[in-house]
């Protein structure tokens, strides 16, 4: 029998028993696929341990374990990558991560424009409308506000 690592890497091979394969096996994985760069989970699935080395996604890396694709990241900080709950998004337009992406849409032309911010607030006037803003700084959750001026 196979015991599961706390996590393996795409460096780590698997040399264990191949077990005969004739459906679900109650010994598969959950594998994620990340990009090595963000940290951002691209692909989730499950295999065999035998399978691992076959399993590729071009430009990723990978780590047995679960995650959320939409809730999760790969946190690239320590000597190991730890899948991570994404923190939370910004409840202010006063208080953003840096750097942040904020796309403003303008609901009445359909219109949208994006600003890079560099100093964590973003202040935006225009004519009078309602707008929704766009916040996006990874690996933070996206935030949507609605905006009247």
């Amino acid at each position: 029998m196979t015991t599961r690592p706390d996590w393996i890497s795409r460096s780590t091979s698997y040399s264990g028993p191949v077990p005969n394969r004739h459906g679900p096996s109650p010994g598969d994985w959950d594998v994620l696929h990340y990009d090595p760069a963000t940290g951002r989970i691209v692909q989730t699935g499950n295999c065999a341990p035998f399978d691992l080395e076959h399993q590729h996604v071009p430009d990723c890396d990978w780590l047995v374990g679960k995650a959320d694709l939409h809730a999760d990241y790969v946190d690239l900080s320590g000597p190991q990558p730890v899948v991570r709950p994404r923190p939370s998004a910004p409840t202010s337009l006063l208080d953003l991560p840096s750097p942040a992406t904020v796309t403003v849409r303008s609901n009445a032309l359909g219109t949208s424009e994006s600003y890079t911010v560099e100093d964590g607030s973003f202040e935006y006037s225009d004519a009078p409308g309602r707008y929704t803003i766009t916040v996006q700084a990874w690996p933070h959750l996206d935030a949507t506000f609605e905006v009247d001026l």
